[in-house]
């Protein structure tokens, strides 16, 4: 067991790397916080007697110049009124619709295994 010890090798890294890392290293690693000696970045509210503000009231959005829109329809399946729903396609263009969605396999069907679990 008195042998002879064995010589430290010391270990050189040399890595691209590296260089990246002690870069990095230097950099700050928080950004830099609010001074709060800033004046914080507040818009300006409409005055008080903005129309809008009538129906409204105070909202913290509002540029004084808001429109009033009716959603009242909102879970009715239409586009507005009714003659602005849109026609439907004629009969043709539906199957050439049908043709081009089947060619790039984009046409919903009943699969192989449906059909096979019916029978």
């Amino acid at each position: 067991p008195g042998g002879a010890k064995p010589t430290a090798t010391v270990v050189e890294r040399d890595c691209a790397y590296d260089e990246f890392l002690q870069r990095e290293a230097t950099l700050p690693r928080r950004k830099e916080r609010w001074d709060k000696d800033k004046a914080p970045l507040v818009e300006e509210e409409p005055p008080e007697d903005a129309p809008c503000r009538s129906w409204h009231g105070r909202w913290i959005y509002c540029r004084g110049n808001c429109s009033r829109v009716d959603f009242s329809d909102v879970w009715q399946d239409i586009l507005g009124r009714d003659d602005e729903v849109l026609p439907s396609a004629p009969a043709g263009k539906a199957l050439n619709l049908e043709a081009g969605l089947l060619s790039f396999g984009m046409l919903a069907q009943v699969g192989y295994a449906v059909e096979s679990y019916r029978q």
